[in-house]
């Protein structure tokens, strides 16, 4: 999405990172670009291969020229990441007369604490989530820009699909706009939407911009992992629609 919105949009996309380093990414990027493998290109064996190379090459020049920014805020009090996150407003996207920013998105990956050190006194865990997401939807509203968060699912997620499968914090919930399950599609679901439909799901649980989906439809998406690309495909129940009107099923 990240790439998509910088690259066809021109939109500055900033990635705040808690997990993997900019190197990672990186990789991760050439590779859903480019079509070759991740472990090529992290091993160096993409460059054995003279039009492989010449691909994987290609994209890394592409993507100097793409707005789209990595910063990894592993082990960062909540206070730095958003003075990081204004620096890079005010520096790489500007601000309105109005102070708001401009076109932008902010990518939050994911959501949790990043220590004990971030646990004060007398609260608790779920409550110091609360107030991190306080803080993001406070930003995002003083500056007028979108934040894309993700969060892990609990166990519950493995079977159930309703806001009780966010994981720490119900407040989680509670300030964000919209709230999209991604998992993976039960070996039956692979079976009834056959195996040209993908192998995961967007199942849009909260939606308050919109009329989401009906129940028990979802958006069927397919995931190659080996090359970090996801594909959104047609809803389960368009693609019903297309086999009841004798249709050709394009996905």
């Amino acid at each position: 999405m990240a790439y998509h919105i910088a690259k066809n949009l021109n939109i500055p996309v900033l990635n705040l990172d808690t997990e993997m380093t900019k190197t990672d990414q990186l990789n991760r990027t050439i590779a859903m670009v480019s079509d070759v493998s991740i472990n090529d290109i992290e091993t160096g064996k993409f460059a054995k291969t003279p039009d492989v190379r010449e691909r994987v090459y290609n994209t890394s020049q592409e993507l100097e020229s793409v707005p789209y920014y990595h910063k990894s805020i592993a082990g960062k009090p909540l206070e730095e990441q958003i003075a990081l996150t204004r620096r890079w407003i005010t520096k790489e996207v500007g601000l309105n007369d109005d102070g708001t920013a401009q076109n932008c998105l902010i990518i939050y990956d994911y959501v949790k604490l990043m220590g004990v050190d971030d646990i004060s006194p007398g609260m608790q865990e779920y409550q110091m989530l609360g107030f991190l997401m306080s803080t993001l939807h406070n930003f995002a509203v003083h500056y007028k820009i979108p934040i894309l968060g993700l969060l892990q699912l609990n166990r519950d997620g493995i079977n159930k699909e309703d806001t009780s499968t966010a994981s720490s914090s119900d407040r989680i919930i509670w300030l964000c706009s919209n709230f999209t399950i991604f998992k993976n599609k039960s070996d039956e679901e692979i079976a009834e939407d056959g195996l040209n439909a993908g192998n995961k799901k967007l199942v849009p649980i909260v939606s308050r911009h919109g009329p989401g989906l009906n129940h028990g439809d979802y958006i069927n998406c397919k995931m190659d992992g080996w090359k970090a690309k996801v594909i959104e495909l047609k809803t389960k129940f368009e693609l019903e629609r297309d086999e009841q009107d004798g249709k050709p099923i394009d996905f």
